[in-house]
């Protein structure tokens, strides 16, 4: 009986355990499926939140990438339109230089015309009707006007040593040395003038120095160039320079340059000489001029003129010249670039 009773005990108490551990396992499992239901809606959560960030990062980039292209749409327009703007400025600054160009062939030709009209006929009258009747004063007046007025146009030394060699030989007239001492005067008025009228230029230039018998000279405007002066008269000097046939020598090589007289009547705009050196792409044109001779000192004190490049008048009118010079060849204006 107590066997019976124990054996009903110890079945009642396996149940009770088995039915503890049945409930401790529904619990564990429940509380499984709990965390991977809280798992999932975590994952639902993050998978919502990754969504919402994939769609905002596109539409930004969409939102960037559409700025960009309307940027530079922008930036293109604006460039299109600056350089249709400097084409059409560009374009408009040539009609208007053309313009001004054919203006100002104009108002040469009618300049060139005009001033050519007027000293054909001042020529003719001052030779015909006054020249010849006229006394030796009257002639030196003349002269002068001519050089004046005519300065490159007309050769006009012939005449100064014409007339300065007939008031030499005329052996009747008392006041001689009167006369030549004007003609001479007259001469050296012409002479600064065209001297003014060079070194107003652009690229003109005219030095004055004083030479000494057998001693070599260069100059502060033509540094390329050498003077020597050989010999010393009253009338003229005799000068040797360091260029021959139309080529700059080499400094050491003045003793095979060429030698001229110079008077006081060479005119710088006609009695000139024209040579090429290795730094210059075209010829320069300088011109020696007396402005003092003592012989018995053996100096002589010299101007020299360096004629500008820029001349395409054909009366060498410098002032206008330079005006001419920045229209046909503007990259030659300093500062500005060649185009």
């Amino acid at each position: 009986m107590d066997m019976a009773n124990q054996d009903k005990r110890e079945s009642k108490k396996d149940n009770t355990t088995s039915q503890a551990q049945e409930a401790e396992r529904h619990e564990f499992e429940r509380q499984m499926e709990e965390k991977k239901y809280q798992i999932e809606i975590k994952k639902l959560r993050q998978a919502r939140v990754d969504s919402w960030i994939r769609l905002v990062g596109t539409l930004l980039i969409a939102g960037l990438v559409s700025g960009a292209i309307q940027w530079y749409g922008i930036r293109q327009e604006s460039a299109a339109k600056q350089r249709a703007e400097r084409a059409e400025k560009v374009a408009k600054e040539r009609a208007e230089r053309a313009e001004a160009g054919r203006m100002l062939v104009q108002l040469t030709n009618a300049r060139e015309s005009a001033h050519t009209d007027l000293r054909a006929r001042m020529f003719h009258t001052l030779l015909q009707n006054y020249f010849k009747e006229a006394e030796e004063r009257e002639r030196i007046a003349i002269l002068e006007l001519i050089g004046l007025n005519f300065r490159d146009a007309v050769q006009i030394k012939p005449m100064f040593k014409l007339l300065d060699m007939k008031l030499r030989e005329d052996k009747t007239c008392d006041n001689t040395q009167e006369l030549r001492q004007i003609l001479r005067k007259s001469a050296k008025a012409i002479i600064k003038d065209q001297l003014e009228q060079i070194q107003q230029a652009r690229d003109g230039a005219v030095c004055r120095l004083a030479l000494t018998v057998n001693e070599e000279k260069a100059l502060d405007c033509f540094p390329l160039l050498l003077i020597e002066l050989l010999e010393v008269d009253s009338d003229k000097i005799t000068v040797r320079t360091n260029s021959k046939n139309g080529v700059l020598l080499m400094p050491n090589e003045l003793e095979s340059g060429e030698k001229f007289d110079v008077t006081y009547f060479d005119m710088p705009m006609v009695d000139y000489t024209a040579v090429m050196s290795q730094l210059d792409a075209r010829p320069r044109q300088y011109s020696i001029v007396l402005l003092k001779a003592e012989p018995d000192n053996g100096i002589a004190e010299v101007a020299v003129a360096i004629l500008p490049l820029s001349s395409y008048s054909t009366n060498f009118r410098y002032g206008f010249d330079n005006l001419l010079a920045d229209f046909l060849e503007p990259s030659l204006r300093e500062g500005a670039p060649a185009e």
